[in-house]
């Protein structure tokens, strides 16, 4: 099980930097809660991005990898709320796929800091698919990505 999430922490790290892309579209920080791990994030413009996580799953005691498609959306000054699209699996003693639409708030720090961080906390809720149809999930948490 270790070995999997280590081979799923690396596979999240390498599509965050695999890309050729400029600074600040992509970047990669943390997030606690549940899941807890590895965030990676990539800006497709002003109002969209995806992310990744490789996270450990307290209540499943499972290894999940998430992604989503995100809008984004200014609130006032550097906060934001987002919302969008994804998909979670779950590999444990079985695999599990849930879809979730996470809908959060986001805080640009740059311009407090002078460092390209972002903050955030999400909700996600989600039903899984498969293996049993129609069963909820809530995932939530807060974490930071700092952008290259």
């Amino acid at each position: 099980m270790k070995k999997i999430f280590v081979i799923l922490i690396l596979v999240v790290g390498l599509m965050a930097f695999s890309m050729n892309y400029s600074a600040s579209e992509k970047g990669i920080g943390a997030i606690g809660g549940e899941p807890s791990g590895l965030y990676g994030r990539y800006n497709l413009d002003n109002f969209t991005f995806v992310d990744a996580t490789a996270a450990w799953s307290y209540f499943g005691s499972h290894v999940t990898v998430t992604a989503n498609y995100n809008l984004v959306n200014n609130l006032d000054g550097d906060l934001y709320y987002r919302y969008g699209a994804g998909v979670t699996v779950g590999l444990g003693n079985s695999i599990s796929v849930s879809v979730r639409v996470p809908v959060g708030l986001e805080y640009d720090l740059e311009n407090l800091i002078d460092l390209p961080i972002i903050i955030f906390a999400d909700v996600a809720p989600g039903i899984e698919i498969i293996p049993d149809m129609a069963r909820f999930h809530i995932y939530g948490g807060t974490g930071f990505v700092y952008f290259f």
